[in-house]
């Protein structure tokens, strides 16, 4: 299976997620469910509007009216390979490398709201969002509900997390 979870790690720059994904798919077909309208709809919770080129406003806006729509930059663009943006006081990066199909990063660089949302609940979110994404590029109809499979998923990284934040001198000794 392609969902393997989130690493989580902070940088000088804040906390980030980061996802590894792959497929057996040309990276133009990757780049394009990443960038198109109608693609987008299908798995991302928002449409990007604007032109998608270094340095363009875009408006994020969501497809089921959840959100306030947003104003981002794109920070990075190199078609078929790189598109960055900010959205809000967040930045998500998507960096596509041909491997005997296309291989997927994808980092969330996490404003202040990760504290308040939770970082697992976020992470629990865009996990979902991407499950979407591998059955769309598998040719799946992705029927799964993404707002439940996040549900599923936010104790189990709330588990991996813990685990991961655990300091050797923070464990009681019974």
């Amino acid at each position: 299976m392609n969902a393997a979870f989130a690493a989580y790690r902070v940088t000088a720059e804040g906390p980030e997620l980061s996802f590894e994904r792959r497929y057996d798919r040309p990276c133009e077909q990757v780049w394009r469910a990443l960038t198109e309208s109608a693609q987008l709809r299908k798995w991302f919770p928002a449409d990007l509007l604007g032109t998608l080129e270094e340095g363009a406003t875009i408006r994020i806006v969501s497809w089921s009216g959840r959100f306030e729509p947003a104003d981002g930059t794109v920070t990075a663009y190199e078609a078929n390979r790189v598109l960055e943006y900010t959205w809000g006081d967040e930045r998500l990066r998507w960096e596509l490398r041909a491997n005997s199909g296309c291989g997927l990063t994808f980092t969330n660089l996490l404003d202040d709201r990760a504290s308040r949302i939770g970082i697992a609940a976020i992470a629990a979110a865009w996990h979902a969002c991407l499950d979407g994404l591998d059955a769309l590029l598998s040719d799946e109809s992705p029927t799964f509900d993404a707002e439940h499979r996040a549900g599923e998923l936010v104790e189990q990284y709330i588990a991996r997390l813990l685990i991961a934040n655990r300091r050797p001198d923070s464990e009681s000794s019974t």
